[in-house]
């Protein structure tokens, strides 16, 4: 789905204004119909964003080049510059292997200097939508096994999702 939960959003804003942190570029990553976008940029708006999406017929839908700054049409797994002040992994890692999602979580971890993922945290299974094989659930995750894994800033949850904040390793 090119949406994603959002209850959890105003709990990560409220821990980046805790932490007086005002990102200078953000990648969001599996960017889909723009959430991300919507909800942060009115609070960072000197931020340059940029997206990524992996499903071509997504960045027409959602008009995604005029609403990035710059956007890279492409599979996360290839990208080998996460240099940004913040990257977001909104709804992306259980559509990777545990494995995937681990590297690509690592590469972005050495370059950026926070990381929010946000993903079910209940089996969820969930196969291709509207034509999209990249919508198919691989990996389940659990909220203690994804916080024990990783070194956490911050973590909230709901019934469904958990959202989690990470800082350079």
């Amino acid at each position: 789905m090119p949406h994603s939960d959002n209850r959890l959003r105003p709990q990560v804003l409220t821990e980046f204004n805790h932490l007086e942190f005002e990102p200078k570029t953000v990648l969001d990553v599996g960017c889909g119909a723009g959430a991300n976008l919507e909800f942060y940029q009115p609070w960072w708006p000197e931020s340059k964003w940029t997206g990524l999406e992996v499903f071509g017929p997504y960045i027409d839908r959602f008009f995604l080049f005029d609403r990035y700054d710059s956007l890279i049409y492409g599979d996360v797994r290839s990208l080998t510059n996460f240099n940004y002040s913040l990257v977001i992994f909104g709804d992306v890692l259980e559509h990777m292997s545990r494995d995937e999602a681990l590297n690509v979580l690592d590469r972005a971890l050495e370059a950026a200097e926070y990381v929010v993922v946000a993903l079910p945290i209940i089996h969820y299974p969930q196969g291709a939508i509207a034509g999209n094989e990249h919508e198919t659930h691989l990996s389940d995750w659990t909220f203690d096994d994804f916080a024990n894994m990783t070194e956490c800033v911050f973590t909230s949850r709901n019934d469904v999702t958990g959202s989690f904040i990470l800082t350079r390793n």
